[in-house]
């Protein structure tokens, strides 16, 4: 597919871009911006992630197979700051801006590969200097990539899934890079979509495993279902965990989930849990 009517064009003042890209506050929250994304858009498939750090060449790869992918005309909706295809309640994402923030918090040079469902068309995007340009810019008309500058990745992908893959290079030095952690945090954030088996996540080829909770014997593990007003509906459930055989920290209370995704963890909704008899498990 190819129109000369379609232009790769930026909109947005670079400088209120550029500000949105040190909204972030470590590597693992900017990379899952970029994770929502793909969530976001999966249309009921079962959708793979991967993402890989190539220290030597100062870069990183998150690479979606599943769901709708991205064609020409989502590629401009993604170059379009703020607006773009209408979110709704099952979406994670809300504000248009989230991804291509992050990218530019982690890199200064991007690549995206990306295929739309139902289309055997692959896209390239790159801007070498995404993080640091302060007019918006005009990438032009764009045309399917000719099958010998496929990646080998996308060599042999199913026409009906979709597939996106954005290298992020010249990597910002002063970000703090640990794997390991990204990928607790990973098997937290997306506990449910993982456990469901809606999600599959690797890091540097290890799988990421649901994150594991040990709940006390000792007392009933209590479930809730509630009807708010608007017609919404919460679901879950409390019980009390064993923070001795849990290996990494855990706040006490409430961990909020919207659409398999944490959204907050420890909430208490105005229980001042600081005083006596605090149920810290």
């Amino acid at each position: 597919m190819s129109s000369s009517k379609l232009e790769w064009r930026e909109i947005i003042s670079r400088g209120a871009a550029i500000s949105l890209m040190h909204n972030f506050t470590s590597v693992a929250d900017a990379l899952k911006e970029l994770v929502d994304n793909a969530i976001d858009y999966r249309w009921g498939q079962s959708l793979t992630i991967n993402i890989a750090e190539d220290k030597r060449h100062r870069r990183v790869i998150v690479e979606s197979d599943g769901g709708r992918g991205m064609g020409a005309e989502e590629i401009q909706g993604w170059l379009n700051w703020g607006t773009g295809e209408e979110h709704d309640q099952s979406h994670i994402g809300k504000y248009h801006q989230g991804g291509k923030a992050a990218c530019g918090f982690l890199g200064k040079h991007v690549k995206m590969w990306a295929k739309r469902a139902d289309s055997d068309d692959i896209w390239f995007f790159e801007d070498k200097d995404w993080s640091i340009r302060d007019k918006p810019r005009n990438f032009g008309v764009p045309s399917p990539l000719p099958k010998s500058r496929y990646p080998i990745t996308m060599c042999d992908l199913r026409a009906e899934r979709g597939h996106v893959r954005i290298e992020l290079s010249e990597l910002v030095k002063e970000r703090r890079w640990n794997l390991e952690f990204l990928r607790r945090t990973l098997s937290s954030t997306y506990r449910t979509l993982i456990e469901k088996g809606q999600v599959r996540m690797q890091v540097d080829g290890k799988n990421v495993v649901p994150f594991a909770v040990t709940l006390s014997t000792a007392v009933k593990r209590v479930e809730i279902n509630a009807r708010l007003a608007g017609g919404m509906s919460v679901s879950g459930w409390a019980g009390r965990i064993m923070r001795d055989q849990i290996p990494v920290p855990v706040k006490s209370g409430l961990q909020l989930i919207h659409n398999g995704r944490l959204i907050c963890e420890g909430e208490w909704f105005g229980y001042n849990h600081q005083g006596k008899g605090a149920l810290n498990s």
